[in-house]
């Protein structure tokens, strides 16, 4: 808020991001300590959404009033709640969580973390340069700015159900199965944003992509965080995801020099197409060596059946 020359804004901004990026790493490392890391980023991805939600509806209407440092005041606040709950935490010891997939226990492991590190960027990048340039690809369509604004805020707040079908569902069904139907949701509803110019359409698009960002991402963080105990494959699946949504829209920028909308909706929709391709080998990895787990028989001779 007392920056007034670009370059050290830039630097503060530099120092800021690097500082929050180690902090948003140890939380992912925590978050694959707990038992279903899936349905913990689900809550997280919860969170997330309701105040997204509620900020997108708000904030512009503060910063009219207040000015921009009102955006700032906001995330100070956000940081002073988080900071005065780290002493509810608990520990989260590496060696009081099972092997869930130990190095050994996949075999070719590292080849499909790295693939499911690809879907993670590739998905995030999908989602975020499209919904970067959300309100300028609704004008283009001939929508009005204060209908964009509305439907987006309250599409965000819909968009919880996707989170909240990962805490109900987690991996009951699987990894797979999930992050396929989740994937295609998404690239229906982002074929869909080509017929903006329709308002149910618009909407429709808005809260289906929605749910199935939260939903898939969800999975797709957990199934990184399934690949090892101690919390590294989680964090380097924060940092695909951060540079996916940094890269998202950086790439969408390069398309919208001559308002060309339609191309960044079919850049969005191929990427989909990628991250769904990419998920696929990992994610029925992990499956695979869930079945093996709950079919293998326990040191007693006893099938392991649903302990797992």
């Amino acid at each position: 808020m007392l920056m007034h020359q670009p370059y050290a804004f830039m630097a503060v901004r530099f120092s800021h991001g690097f500082i929050g990026g180690m902090l948003v790493g140890l939380s992912y490392s925590i978050i694959a300590r707990t038992t279903a890391p899936d349905r913990t980023f689900g809550v997280l991805l919860l969170v997330q959404v309701l105040l997204g939600g509620f900020g997108v509806m708000s904030l512009p209407l503060l910063v009219r009033r207040f000015g921009l440092n009102v955006l700032f005041a906001a995330l100070v606040a956000f940081s002073i709640t988080t900071l005065l709950m780290l002493q509810f935490l608990p520990d989260y010891p590496v060696a009081a969580v099972s092997s869930r997939a130990s190095d050994g226990k996949l075999g070719g492991a590292k080849p499909k973390l790295i693939l499911a590190l690809f879907s993670v960027f590739l998905f995030q990048a999908a989602n975020m340069g499209l919904f970067a340039f959300i309100i300028g690809l609704g004008k283009h369509y001939g929508l009005e700015v204060g209908f964009i604004s509305e439907t987006v805020g309250i599409a965000d707040w819909i968009a919880i159900l996707g989170a909240l079908l990962v805490i109900v569902v987690s991996t009951r069904y699987g990894v797979f199965r999930p992050i396929m139907a989740g994937m295609v949701l998404a690239v229906i509803g982002t074929v869909a944003f080509f017929h903006s110019d329709l308002k149910w359409i618009w909407i429709a698009a808005n809260i289906s992509t929605g749910i199935a960002w939260n939903f898939v991402i969800s999975h797709l963080l957990g199934m990184c965080a399934r690949f090892d105990t101690t919390g590294q494959a989680a964090v380097w699946s924060g940092f695909a995801s951060k540079m996916g949504l940094a890269s998202g829209p950086m790439l969408a920028s390069f398309l919208l020099g001559g308002g060309n909308y339609p191309t960044l909706i079919a850049m969005s929709i191929l990427m989909l197409l990628g991250a769904m391709l990419a998920s696929a080998a990992p994610a029925s990895a992990l499956d695979h060596m869930r079945a093996k787990e709950l079919l293998a028989p326990a040191a007693d001779g006893s099938s392991v059946g649903t302990s797992c």
